[in-house]
């Protein structure tokens, strides 16, 4: 091994050394070898500022905190560590004035999406945060991107808080992030396209179908039933409760424990009326659907409504996308 990156390693051995010595007792020396000689060396080979020290360091500390976890790989790169290889470059600035902020924001966000949504929007989400990282003026813009990435990749419980962080951003980032024009603040107009014009909303449609049985990964022993607390909007089965998400971008329910009490307690939405031949009535708004046959209740809030089946664990979730 030469260049820059075995100079810096024999500069710090003992340091380093002390480092694996503290952190990594779980970890075969061999596995951490590896990793170093595929994607922290090649990375601190090619750097070519002063920050080259600091950002070995911060490698190596990503191994130590990334072979247990499997975000970096034992004996072949991770597609994390490649990804990773190929943005080094255009992260630069970046990596030389926060390196390990940096590699612990794109570790954790990578982690958390592939957690989430599966390896692929986790790739994306890294590959969008590259592209995009040479506009982003510090470190907190470079975060700001990450959480509107997340919820454009899928995270749809991230939509209030990725627009606060949308709003902070340079106008020419936010059009690297929305080329077509931005989102809607407004909770009606939660399931258009970004940058879509149309002044008026279309009929209500199924949207998403969210929960299940949990002998299938879904959170529910029984048929659940919808409950709004709020503007937010819950299903309860009596034993579990979660929170219901959905937009554009995607639909998706989290736990919500915390609400259990209040979702439990409320009754049916007396200004929504629902049928048993799948007709769903929302003020002036009305809905035939066959995939609705069996509606017992509904719930309403922030631009959703949520429709329970009398037989189903499964909850519908309806909305309004730009009219044509």
């Amino acid at each position: 091994m030469s260049g820059r990156a075995a100079s810096i390693l024999a500069s710090r051995r003992d340091e380093l050394n002390a480092r694996f010595a503290r952190k990594g007792r779980a970890i075969d020396p061999s596995a951490m070898q590896r990793y170093l000689a595929r994607t922290a060396i090649p990375i601190v080979d090619a750097w070519t500022t002063n920050g080259a020290d600091a950002l070995l360091v911060a490698l190596f500390d990503l191994g130590l905190l990334g072979l247990p976890s499997g975000l970096v790989g034992a004996t072949e790169p991770t597609p994390f560590e490649a990804a990773l290889v190929r943005g080094a470059p255009t992260l630069g600035a970046h990596l030389d004035d926060l390196p390990a902020r940096t590699l612990r924001v794109l570790g954790n966000g990578f982690a958390k999406l592939a957690r989430e949504l599966g390896e692929a929007a986790a790739l994306r989400w890294l590959d969008g945060i590259v592209a995009i990282a040479p506009g982003c003026d510090g470190h907190e813009a470079l975060l700001e991107v990450g959480i509107v990435g997340a919820w454009q990749a899928g995270l749809a419980e991230a939509r209030d808080v990725a627009l606060d962080h949308l709003a902070k951003l340079a106008p020419a980032t936010r059009r690297q992030l929305f080329a077509e024009g931005e989102p809607s603040r407004e909770p009606a107009r939660r399931f258009c396209r970004p940058g879509a014009l149309a002044p008026s909303l279309g009929p209500l449609h199924v949207v998403a179908a969210l929960g299940g049985f949990v002998g299938f990964g879904g959170p529910f022993t029984a048929p659940p039933r919808a409950r709004a607390v709020g503007d937010r909007l819950f299903a309860t089965d009596g034993v579990a409760t979660v929170e219901l998400h959905a937009d554009v971008h995607g639909a998706r329910w989290t736990p919500a424990a915390w609400a259990h009490a209040d979702a439990h307690a409320m009754g049916d939405d007396a200004s929504i009326t629902t049928s048993s031949d799948g007709r769903v009535a929302v003020g002036p708004l009305e809905l035939v659907d066959e995939t609705l046959r069996g509606a017992n209740g509904a719930a309403a809030a922030a631009g959703m409504v949520a429709v329970t089946l009398v037989d189903s664990h499964k909850v519908f979730v309806l909305g309004r996308t730009e009219a044509p």
